[in-house]
């Protein structure tokens, strides 16, 4: 989630998070056209004055990757030193290239990828933003706890916001934003590559060739599937997200057709050649659901229970009353006010996360499924 200060300037040097990925098949890909505005709390145009603000398409680009092509923009402008803090979006307005997947798909005969997507953001007034990850805008967790500035501030809700998202990282073992990584992988013979993470777009694969000599052999992505069929088609059954991999085309794929791209090698050879971490992809990665982005948003259910973990962690904890009745509460079975008599039930010790069943039976959903190796 993307939360700005008054002043701050956006540029491809500071990104600030107000990124556009052109994901298109899986692929990082250049745009065609790309424009955004920004939408008021009230809903009223904000920049610019009128129409739309045109990304540069040259000096825009944010470099996630020194192999991949251009593909990561941003929405470069200054927020006023008076704007009002509150619940902005931005829109954009894009059309993207064909990516080179296209080569052994149906979708080069069909125009390429256009529309609007939506992106919601906070201004706060003053402060520093956390580098730690934000699964909930402050504004939404301010209406749905009722908590105002007066009494919680900026800063620390935002820290305790952050708190909240590094739990569910750690319990789930997932992280529910794009992000950009280099992942290494190890080659297994297969013509499929399990990655650990869901595929938001990949930008690069490269096999390392060293020492026989520098750098990686790069991998043309147009031979290679990208299985996030979760954005590129909204496709959930099967969900892509608990099985990301890359996969090799393969000649029996394509009907029959013998089709051999290199002197004497034919479709059927590609395979992951075996080694330790010499599979080398560069690409964002994280567990998103389709919003109308290419990138998708991070999961709404997950969202609340950020908000539900806020919830507990708000009272100080040196204010012991306050915050054992946040995070006790649920265990209240009889609350008597006469004579205050209260019955709890027992606590749980394993196999759950905090013992509040609302909760948990969140973060249950969310759990990366297990890796399993061979004996």
């Amino acid at each position: 989630m993307i939360v700005l200060i008054r002043g701050q300037a956006v540029d491809p040097g500071h990104p600030a998070g107000m990124l556009f990925i052109g994901q298109n098949q899986g692929q990082i890909v250049p745009a065609a056209s790309l424009a955004f505005r920004i939408l008021a709390p009230d809903g009223t145009q904000y920049f610019p004055g009128s129409g739309t603000q045109t990304v540069d398409l040259t000096n825009d680009v944010v470099v996630t990757d020194p192999n991949g092509a251009a593909g990561v923009y941003v929405a470069r402008w200054t927020v006023p030193s008076m704007a009002p803090v509150g619940r902005y979006a931005i829109e954009w307005t894009y059309e993207l290239t064909t990516p080179a997947s296209a080569t052994f798909t149906s979708v080069q005969t069909e125009p390429s990828p256009s529309g609007v997507a939506l992106q919601f953001f906070d201004i706060i007034a003053t402060g520093v933003i956390p580098p730690i990850p934000l699964y909930a805008l402050p504004s939404d967790v301010r209406e749905d706890l009722g908590c105002t500035p007066e009494n919680v501030s900026d800063a620390r809700l935002l820290k305790i916001i952050g708190l909240a998202g590094l739990m569910v990282e750690r319990m789930t073992g997932r992280v529910f934003e794009p992000r950009a990584k280099f992942v290494r992988l190890g080659g297994n013979s297969s013509r499929h590559l399990q990655l650990g993470e869901p595929i938001v777009a990949v930008s690069s694969v490269g096999i390392d060739t060293q020492p026989t000599q520098n750098g990686d052999l790069v991998i043309d992505l147009d031979l290679i599937r990208i299985y996030n069929r979760h954005l590129s088609q909204g496709l959930i059954q099967p969900d892509d997200r608990n099985d990301p991999q890359l996969e090799f085309v393969h000649s029996d794929d394509l009907y029959g057709v013998r089709f051999i791209p290199f002197r004497g090698i034919s479709l059927r050879s590609l395979a992951w050649p075996v080694g330790v971490q010499n599979v080398h992809v560069r690409g964002f990665f994280g567990y998103t659901e389709p919003d109308g982005t290419p990138w998708g948003a991070t999961p709404l259910l997950l969202q609340h229970a950020i908000k539900l973990i806020v919830a507990r962690e708000l009272p100080k904890i040196g204010s012991k009353d306050a915050r054992e009745d946040a995070q006790w509460r649920w265990r209240v079975t009889t609350d008597k006010a006469k004579d205050i008599e209260v019955d709890l039930v027992a606590p749980r010790k394993w196999g759950e996360f905090f013992g509040d069943p609302e909760l948990d039976s969140i973060l249950i959903s969310f759990i990366r499924p297990p890796s399993f190796g061979s004996a």
